[in-house]
Formats: C-alpha cells, structure tokens, sequence
C-alpha cells in the first residue's frame, strides 16, 4: 500500500507549491486533481502584485506577461486611474504553463501527481495514519497518509463545518482570452457593476478577461472561455484534526476570497510550524490576524480590489 506524510487534494498553484515545500522539509507527497490536464481548463487569472512575484514567483520569469503600473476603476457612473506604488504593481503570468512546469519540478524533486483522481472515503486508523480510498481513472486504490491538506474550492462540503455566524456564498465565474490583431494601449481595469466585478487585461497583444458573477456580451468573441464555481464562506471551518486548510480554503469577512499573495502568506505559516502539535490553533490565530490586518468588509470596493490583486486568482 502507499503511503505518504501528506496527501494533498488540488495541483493548482497553491498545491503545487505547498508540495514543494514540504518536499524540501523532507516529507513525502501526494496531490490529487480530478482534472485531466494540469493547468486546464484554466480556473482563473494569474494576476499578482509585482511583491508577490518578487516573493514567490521570479524563478518563472519567462512566464510573465504585461507589468501594469496602473489601474482604472469603473463605477456605475464614473471612472478613475489610480497609480499603484511600486510594490503593488500588478504581473500578469501564464497560468497553465505556470502550472505545468512547477508540476514538472515537483515530479523531478520526488514528489507524486494523480490526475483524474477523486477521494471517495477515508478513516483514522491511529494517530498519525489515515486510510484513504482514492479513484484514479474509475480504479479504486487504498493509500495511507498521515495529514490531508485541502487545497482546492472543489472540496466535499460535508468535510467542513462552518460556524453560525460564517456568511456562506457561491460565485459563478468566467475567464476568457484572445489574440489582440491590432494591440491597443496596455491597460489593466476592474468594472464594479451590480454586485459583480470585470476584470480586463490588455497586453503584448493578448487580452484576458475575468468576470465573477457578471457575464457579459463582449466574451463571445474571445478565443478561449472557461467557466468555473466557487463556494465562499467568511470562517475558519472546524474539520477532521488530520485535515489541515491551505490559504484558498480560508474565509474573509466579505467571503468573496483572499487572492493568491494572501494563501500563500498563509500557507508559509502552515510549513514553518508543520511539525508543531498546536499547528491547527496556531492556524486560527494566522488567520485572525490577516483578517485584522485587512478587514475586507470595512474597505470601500475599490481599496478592496487593489489589495486583493489578484482577485479569486
């Protein structure tokens, strides 16, 4: 039978690269993706701050796009162009190649990948061992882990208990891009319209679009278009004590999602105290003081998407 220190549901980003970390700490993994393709279909933008690719991301150099220095904001009546400071300047990156190649390192490093693979049950054997019934393909395999880290929006709700209070949403999104025959100005802007936000990159001759809750007219003629769910929640869910919640599973006041430089943050909290025996409290108390720190619910909308760039990445 198979075993692994850490079984890891979801091989986007965030699980790829919490995988990667806890490889070097010298742990053994398994990520799980019920896709068939790594890095597609696309489930999002790649928008970061320019902070965040410095941090986390510049050894993938040659897989960044535009770098936009500014952001326009429109309103139901008005329009701004606000200068972003110089660490907020927005990246644009390539997610599937993202994907694929921090997927590529990962293998090469030791690390395992199943794609077409879902959880259909599991249960504690002992402290520290988990059986689990993964389906691969249609086959069912057994394996053994000793923590379940969920790293994906795709995840069995019933896993999750939310606490009275947690507002609990669903956003419906849509991205979509295409070729740029005769590239316009660069531009980068956020559309706040009736509860739903349209975010619009033009750059190098490509133009991405990403729309949550608010589709319009002008997707149809883009080249390529994708459409994903998400369930929002404004908690930190009580769950198994194997089970442990990377970043994107975490709530915020507003429940609309944290962003990509907001789950890593957290997730680097998660692999400095991985071997600690209060890790879940520690997490809580993570968690608190981000939401502190950037309490989204008393943001006007617009602070609130400049600091979640990239927003629902």
């Amino acid at each position: 039978m198979e075993k692994y220190d850490f079984l890891i549901l979801g091989s986007g980003i965030t699980g790829l690269k919490l995988a990667s970390d806890l490889r070097k700490k010298g742990f053994t993994t398994l990520n799980l993706d019920r896709s068939m393709d790594l890095g597609y279909p696309v489930s999002g933008s790649c928008f970061i701050s320019l902070k965040a690719y410095n941090d986390f991301f510049s050894p993938y150099e040659k897989y960044t796009g535009g770098i936009f220095s500014s952001i326009i904001i429109e309103m139901e009546n008005s329009e701004e162009e606000i200068s972003l400071a110089s660490e907020r300047k927005i990246v644009t990156m390539d997610r599937e190649k993202l994907v694929r190649k921090m997927a590529s390192e990962l293998s090469e490093d030791g690390g395992n990948i199943h794609i077409a693979s879902i959880i259909r049950g599991f249960r504690e054997e002992s402290e520290g061992t988990v059986r689990v019934s993964v389906v691969t393909e249609g086959k069912e395999n057994l394996l053994e882990a000793g923590k379940i880290i969920l790293a994906t929006s795709n995840v069995d709700t019933d896993l999750l208990k939310h606490g009275r209070e947690c507002i609990k949403g669903f956003t419906g999104s849509l991205y979509s891009r295409s070729t740029v025959v005769k590239s316009p100005e660069e531009k980068f802007s956020v559309s706040l319209k009736e509860g739903g936000i349209r975010v619009e990159a033009i750059y190098l001759g490509k133009r991405e679009i990403l729309e949550i809750n608010q589709v319009s007219s002008k997707v149809s003629n883009m080249e390529s278009i994708f459409k994903y769910s998400t369930v929002n929640h404004s908690c930190f869910p009580e769950t198994e004590s194997f089970i442990y919640m990377s970043g994107n599973m975490l709530g915020t006041k507003n429940y609309l999602g944290t962003g990509l430089e907001y789950s890593i943050k957290f997730n680097n909290h998660m692999i400095e105290n991985i071997d600690q025996s209060d890790l879940v409290p520690k997490l809580k108390e993570k968690f608190r003081v981000m939401n502190l720190e950037k309490d989204f619910s008393s943001m006007d909308p617009v602070d609130s998407i400049l600091y979640r760039i990239p927003i629902f990445s």
